[in-house]
């Protein structure tokens, strides 16, 4: 006498369960890369470390590095020049920011506002660079500043929209102990 069968057997169950953690993963690769995901609190991080990177390869290479920012292609790169039979440039980083997240503008220390072409800014190998400051957000709504100083080795992350008016030492004490 045949019984209808009740349930399902362990293959069954097995294939179901492998085709369910296939999708999941594809699944959750795609939003990890969704840009509207990405937070500028995020990004400016990134940025914070890219000063570091910079500066650390420019005096252990004793060469000069370079990180240049395309404000309309919303992107940066940091390189060297090496010089071949012709100079050209030798990436270390390039970097195409999320359209959620953009550079507003950059500030330079003597405060000309620079916001669409490119700016490039120099790290030389005896542990210095341009002072700049970076106004970073989304659409026109500046979110962070990203502080990069003249001499010292960190970069700085500000909430907001950030007036060069306050000393650098000031933000130090302010931002010692702070992980971003």
């Amino acid at each position: 006498m045949n019984y209808p069968r009740k349930g399902v057997t362990i293959v069954e169950m097995a294939i179901v369960i492998f085709l369910m953690s296939l999708l999941l993963s594809i699944v959750f690769s795609l939003v990890q890369n969704f840009s509207i995901f990405k937070t500028t609190e995020g990004e400016a991080g990134i940025l914070k470390d890219m000063y570091s990177l910079a500066k650390r390869t420019a005096i252990k290479s004793g060469q000069i590095i370079y990180m240049e920012f395309d404000l309309d292609e919303n992107r940066y790169i940091i390189y060297r020049k090496i010089r071949n039979k012709e100079l050209e440039n030798q990436p270390i980083v390039e970097r195409k920011l999320f359209i959620t997240n953009r550079i507003i503008y950059i500030k330079t220390f003597s405060g000309q506002r620079i916001d669409s072409g490119k700016i490039t800014i120099n790290f030389y190998p005896q542990g210095f660079n341009d002072e700049i400051y970076i106004y970073f957000g989304s659409e026109n709504n500046i979110k962070n500043t990203v502080i990069y100083p003249r001499y010292d080795k960190y970069a700085i992350i500000k909430k907001g929209e950030y007036l060069q008016e306050e000393t650098y030492e000031k933000l130090l004490e302010e931002d010692k102990g702070k992980e971003f």
